[in-house]
């Protein structure tokens, strides 16, 4: 049986636009609060409904390995929420000590800044501040994970099963995430994937295999998503999550 924090937030998440995160073992959330662009009362901010309000994380934070065209190293959005309503509430969120701006729709972009300590093995720590009230959320970061084969530009072709093996853990528990393995067309020039497909891994898993996909792309990314443990509190709920890469060429 799941915490009931931890199904209130499988029910916030279903709220609002989802950050490009991980598969889900059942779904995540876990959000804080930021100003700048938006002011104490951006997004929806519920009118009168006082209630009680919490961060969440939409989906999860994504730590990259070689960040694609438009994305960053770090990746996601928080939101705060009242308990009741789940609608968006105004507010003020740091990161590891960074203030994060707050868009009109009441999202917290983590892309829009650089955040400190944001790595394999580190925390994050989310402050929130709305209503005359503060609201702290720590997530850990899953432990470093390598892809060690197959090599960066390894040779592949439509229809070759590819074994991936990996040095690290991906065994994090509780967690609203599986890990998974995906696959796709790259394109160097353009810095892009394109027609993905995904495989579930068993979180005891060191290896598992893809299908390179058929595609009019020169090359192939192969991304192994590693989610971290699902930290849930009285103060919010999320996700960290690693992204490793290699890129194979087409012979």
């Amino acid at each position: 049986m799941w915490p009931i924090t931890l199904v209130a937030a499988l029910l916030a998440a279903c709220d609002g636009p989802k950050s490009g995160g991980g598969a889900m073992a059942s779904t995540s959330d876990a959000g804080q609060a930021g100003e700048q662009d938006a002011g104490p009362d951006a997004g929806n901010d519920a009118g009168s409904d006082t209630g009680p309000w919490s961060i969440n994380v939409r989906d999860v934070v994504d730590l990259i390995q070689a960040p694609l065209a438009g994305e960053g190293p770090v990746t996601g959005a928080v939101q705060l929420l009242l308990g009741t309503t789940h609608d968006h509430v105004g507010g003020i969120l740091s990161v590891n000590g960074v203030n994060v701006p707050q868009s009109a729709d009441g999202f917290f972009d983590l892309g829009k800044v650089a955040i400190p300590g944001a790595v394999a093995g580190g925390t994050l720590t989310f402050v929130a501040n709305s209503r005359s009230q503060t609201h702290t959320l720590v997530v850990a970061c899953p432990k470093e994970v390598a892809i060690v084969s197959p090599l960066e530009n390894s040779l592949a072709n439509t229809g070759d099963a590819i074994p991936v093996n990996w040095d690290g853990s991906i065994d994090y528990s509780p967690h609203l995430f599986s890990p998974r393995l995906e696959v796709g067309g790259y394109n160097a020039l353009q810095n892009v994937k394109s027609g993905t497909s995904d495989v579930s891994i068993p979180p005891a898993a060191s290896e598992a295999d893809v299908t390179i996909p058929e595609t009019s792309e020169a090359g192939y990314l192969i991304t192994l998503s590693v989610p971290g443990t699902t930290e849930t509190t009285a103060d919010g709920t999320g996700t960290c999550e690693l992204q490793r890469r290699v890129h194979l060429v087409r012979h």
